[in-house]
């Protein structure tokens, strides 16, 4: 954070063409439909508040960018909840087609829209977004090259993170607490290192990457505790192999994604796949409607970290009013095809007034009870809303 700080200072001093800030502050309030199914959760229904402002500055010949984007969440029911992260906060050097960053970034990878089997950089802020769309900030060093239609970036991520997750008294986790000290499966723990690589191209209609990981997966697999009623998260090696391919003609986008996997020493094999599509309907009555189709397939076994996303189907559309409010309705559906749970999510948001923004959200979970002994059957009973207003700055 002082070398940042440094760096900003710096640049302002050296003189500074671009001096930018926005982000956000936030209220939102939870409403959960039906009692906490799980010994020790609360209710969970409630306000919390959120805000993740940022700052950059870039020199007069725009060679030299530093941001600061922080993030705080206070939460009135789930202490876990309530947690601060830097989400961003880095240096970046650019000269013609070469890039040097090192510092805290967030970084994405992938093409589907449910789950990307490919984006591999960052770890999952799970505390705050049970969907795994947020994300930790990532301790990174970088070099970029970028020409054209070709782009190629290396990583050096010096620091693992664990996931975060609910605590005991928090709704949207599984059947017992995680604790907070996470396992490895080498002496040197959160400080082995990982590196990564992706060679991405674009060729007519088509756009390509190619991706690589070697170092401490971010996903865990669970340890029941003898001693508490608890689970430990334990992180082991991981090399990963991604391709990434999108088509788009007209208006409509085909995508697909695909992984293989070695996992720790024993080099236990496990291989991912998605398929998409997006049709878009532009003016449809002054509204733009985008449908989406995707399905997800991963075979890792048992004694490997757990996957929502092995055999299931994705469907969900987007409607754009086109209006100066930015009115918008989206809703999508994820159905498991061996169990037949469903995850269902509804949403709507309109801009109220210059900065201000409103949103609704519904999210619904379906399924038998028992759920053949799958984690995700510890949210059935977790319905909720949750609305929020958004001042913009």
């Amino acid at each position: 954070m002082r070398l940042l700080l440094t760096l900003l200072l710096g640049t302002l001093v050296t003189g500074c063409a671009n001096v930018r800030y926005g982000g956000r502050v936030a209220i939102d309030g939870r409403a959960f439909l039906r009692p906490a199914a799980i010994e020790g959760q609360s209710q969970g229904s409630g306000p919390s508040l959120l805000a993740d402002p940022s700052f950059s500055v870039q020199s007069e010949n725009g060679r030299h960018t530093a941001t600061l984007q922080p993030f705080v969440r206070a939460d009135l029911q789930d202490r876990e909840r309530t947690h601060f992260d830097l989400r961003q906060a880095d240096y970046v050097f650019a000269r013609g087609p070469v890039e040097l960053g090192f510092g805290v970034g967030t970084f994405t990878w992938g093409v589907m829209e449910a789950h990307r089997p490919v984006d591999i950089i960052n770890q999952r802020d799970l505390a705050e977004d049970f969907e795994g769309q947020a994300k930790l900030g990532q301790p990174y060093a970088r070099l970029g090259l970028f020409g054209g239609d070709f782009s190629f970036e290396a990583f050096a991520l010096p620091v693992h993170r664990p996931r975060t997750f609910p605590g005991e008294a928090g709704r949207l986790r599984g059947y017992l607490p995680v604790d907070d000290e996470p396992l490895y499966d080498q002496d040197l723990g959160a400080f082995y290192p990982s590196v990564a690589a992706r060679v991405a191209m674009t060729r007519g209609d088509i756009d390509l990457g190619v991706s690589g990981f070697s170092g401490i997966g971010r996903e865990p697999r669970f340890f029941a505790q003898l001693t508490s009623q608890r689970v430990n998260a334990s992180y082991e090696r991981l090399h990963h192999a991604g391709l990434d391919l999108q088509w788009t003609t007209d208006a409509i986008t085909l995508k697909f994604e695909g992984v293989v996997r070695w996992w720790s020493e024993e080099r236990q094999f496990s291989f991912a796949a998605a398929l998409g599509a997006e049709r878009a309907f532009l003016d449809l009555g002054g509204a733009d409607l985008i449908l989406v189709a995707e399905y997800h397939l991963d075979n890792r076994g048992p004694d490997q970290p757990f996957t929502v996303y092995d055999n299931d189907v994705f469907g969900g559309f987007r409607l754009a009013f086109n209006d100066d409010a930015g009115t918008a309705l989206g809703a999508g559906a994820l159905v498991d095809l061996f169990t037949g749970q469903t995850y269902l999510r509804a949403s709507a948001e309109r801009r109220l007034h210059e900065n201000w923004k409103a949103a609704l959200e519904a999210h619904v979970f379906f399924g038998s009870r028992g759920g053949n002994g799958r984690l995700e059957s510890a949210l059935l009973a977790d319905h909720f809303l949750q609305a929020r207003v958004a001042y913009y700055f």
